[in-house]
């Protein structure tokens, strides 16, 4: 900070420019223990008389109309050139790299415990995953305890009966499905189950998914009726699912909702999860795709376009459907939901991937993307 003096001397008795070491007469600046003439207390970006606050780099006082306003988050220095944004912050492209190895994440990234790893790395042992637990919000390492449960994740010490807290595993307990509705936890022992059983309502009228009269036809799934047509699958348009109520009874709120995929697209999704890359020439111009397919049918989007001059990246991220082929492989409809770093498309874009049949490659945009490796730990990031 910069304060005005008239009177403060040195001890010859006169007050000594700090920068040019002329006595100063009129007006004087005082900062911390030092003496300027007020032209003399300048910028060393621009020269300009500094009037106002400054701050220090590296022992060279700056104005604050020259001081950087973003910063690199990696190496905290200013930022310079074309940046990287990630998650609202910026980075220098040569700071945007895994934390493990140090090869550049332009092509894609995964988060763990707030650093950034290469697909490479976070899949290998040297990174540790955790899962945080849906009840205590702590988390605890994949592998060591605890198991998911409709897609959310229990550690050993919360997993236990809604009803009467005795300890659960993986094969005895039941989801209350009115635990369920009311959005509380609703893992069950078998024997309280068993004790609310007699007071279950009695066969319901409508079917649970469209609300129409449910008729003679409608199956049974977890004490609801429900049309066999309204067990279509969003994506192949097949009820065979129908004929194994069991595996309806997690999936309801798809159902519901109008998005279920049956088991047998599923099973065609998972072997398809994993990221394709490719890349070819246009023109002047290298354009490279990272396809990355995740679990719920959630999908990520890389796309890097390179000439002698400059660089163009985007990431999107949004939702697909998969539409099986008669001849094999399947067409893939991926709606941007959003860009979070690197501009790109507007929400709502539609790409279309075309895999082919074995499910080792696929098209997108004209260019052809192998898959590079499956995404095992793809359901935890």
């Amino acid at each position: 900070s910069l304060n005005k003096n008239s009177g403060q001397c040195n001890m010859s008795g006169r007050q000594v420019c700090a920068v040019c070491g002329k006595e100063i007469v009129g007006q004087v600046l005082k900062v911390k223990d030092e003496y300027f003439h007020p032209d003399c207390f300048v910028c060393g970006k621009c020269n300009n008389p500094i009037k106002g606050q400054f701050k220090t780099e590296d022992g060279v006082r700056i104005c604050m109309a020259c001081t950087p306003k973003v910063f690199c988050e990696a190496c905290k220095k200013a930022a310079t050139g074309t940046m990287v944004k990630f998650n609202g912050k910026s980075y220098h492209a040569e700071c945007f790299v895994c934390a493990d190895c140090g090869v550049s994440l332009q092509n894609g990234v995964c988060c763990k415990d707030d650093k950034m790893f290469c697909q490479k790395c976070v899949t290998s042992s040297t990174v540790k995953v955790f899962n945080k637990c849906k009840k205590c919000q702590k988390q605890f390492e994949a592998g060591s305890s605890g198991c998911a449960v409709a897609g959310d994740w229990f550690c050993q010490g919360c997993f236990v009966c809604a009803t009467c807290s005795c300890s659960l595993d993986i094969e005895s307990f039941v989801l209350d499905k009115d635990l369920r509705e009311k959005g509380e936890y609703p893992c069950i022992c078998k024997s309280c189950a068993a004790a609310k059983a007699p007071l279950a309502s009695s066969t319901p009228t409508t079917c649970w998914v469209c609300g129409e009269p449910a008729g003679d036809k409608a199956i049974m799934v977890d004490g609801r009726a429900i049309h066999r047509e309204c067990t279509k699958c969003a994506s192949c348009g097949s009820t065979a699912d129908a004929d194994k109520p069991s595996l309806l009874i997690p999936k309801l709120r798809a159902l519901k909702a109008g998005n279920y995929t049956c088991a047998s697209c599923r099973e065609a999704m998972e072997s398809e999860l994993g990221t394709y890359g490719g890349k070819d020439k246009k023109g002047r111009d290298d354009i490279s795709y990272c396809v990355r397919f995740r679990p719920r049918s959630s999908c990520w989007l890389d796309y890097t376009s390179m000439n002698a001059i400059s660089t163009t990246s985007w990431h999107a991220e949004g939702k697909y459907t998969r539409t099986p082929k008669a001849e094999g492989g399947a067409l893939v409809k991926f709606t941007v939901d959003c860009c979070p770093f690197g501009g790109g498309p507007k929400q709502g874009t539609v790409f279309s991937f075309e895999v082919e049949a074995d499910g080792l490659a696929l098209v997108c945009e004209g260019i052809r993307c192998a898959k590079t490796q499956a995404d095992d730990v793809a359901d935890q990031l």
